[in-house]
């Protein structure tokens, strides 16, 4: 009989599961990235918004407060104009109670509402920018606040997941910061900022576009990795399942090792058994 050992082809089913496997902690490491990059950059963004409308709206406060004594607004709307324009979506007026606008960080956001914010009931909510005018302080209140020329850059699909997952404030398009500005103890008007949330919306695009790059990476890693390893297992067993010689087929067990141990070389000369035996024999003399 001859014999050789079965040759084995590449290990298809080793790639196979180690691509599942590394693909699906590439995923999982993807994902973990996205979620606390975007949430912590996210609480970032809103706590220094908050701090820096915050300390702002105090300084021109008190600036509101002393042009209003003097009835004279034009170094507080310089100083809206200087400070506020263009910076960040932010938009800066003081209003009195009666809904005058007596400084505005835009000239023709001012000529568009003539003046007043009763022109344009969409674009300043009221309820909101004269909450302050409720209590006797001049706490800064920090809203959510919806600007109507303003949307998401998100399909609704996307919103959805970004509500549930990762901003639950995303409905809204801004926030108001609003202040009351006081005589005499009395609350006269508010000074307000009105700021979008594109720094929001920047920082979870970028967020998800920074999450493909690193997926595709590691994708291309687990494949990368995988056909090495498949590579080396095919090697590993192509050099153990070495061929055995043809004619080489003496049995199995002890009647193969008795076979090669008392068969006689090719070309030896043959003795009998007899011959053996007596060969063995002492002679004594």
């Amino acid at each position: 009989m001859h014999g050789t050992d079965p040759q084995r082809g590449f290990p298809w089913g080793v790639l196979f599961v180690m691509l599942v496997l590394l693909a699906g902690l590439s995923i999982a490491a993807s994902a973990g990235y996205f979620y606390y990059t975007c949430t912590g950059s996210i609480r970032e963004t809103v706590d220094s918004t908050r701090k820096h409308s915050s300390e702002l709206i105090e300084a021109l406060g008190s600036v509101a407060e002393f042009s209003y004594v003097r009835k004279s607004y034009g170094r507080l709307r310089e100083l809206l104009r200087e400070k506020i324009k263009g910076s960040g979506g932010m938009v800066a007026f003081f209003t009195l109670a009666d809904g005058s606008i007596m400084a505005h960080s835009s000239a023709e956001g001012e000529k568009a509402v003539a003046g007043n914010i009763a022109g344009d009931e969409f674009t300043y909510n009221r309820d909101q920018i004269f909450l302050p005018l409720a209590g006797k302080t001049n706490e800064v209140h920090f809203l959510e606040y919806n600007i109507v020329a303003r949307t998401a850059p998100f399909d609704r699909r996307q919103r959805e997941f970004i509500k549930r997952i990762l901003y639950p404030a995303i409905g809204s398009t801004g926030w108001l910061a609003t202040r009351a500005v006081c005589y005499r103890g009395k609350p006269v008007g508010t000074i307000n900022f009105i700021i979008s949330k594109d720094e929001i919306y920047s920082v979870i695009t970028k967020t998800a576009a920074d999450t493909r790059r690193l997926l595709t990476l590691l994708l291309l890693g687990s494949l990368f990795v995988s056909l090495i390893v498949s590579v080396m297992v095919f090697l590993r067993i192509r050099r153990v399942s070495v061929p055995a010689p043809a004619g080489a087929d003496f049995g199995t067990g002890a009647d193969a090792a008795h076979s090669r141990r008392v068969a006689p070389r090719v070309g030896a000369p043959a003795h009998p058994a007899g011959d053996a035996i007596r060969d063995a024999i002492p002679i004594i003399k």
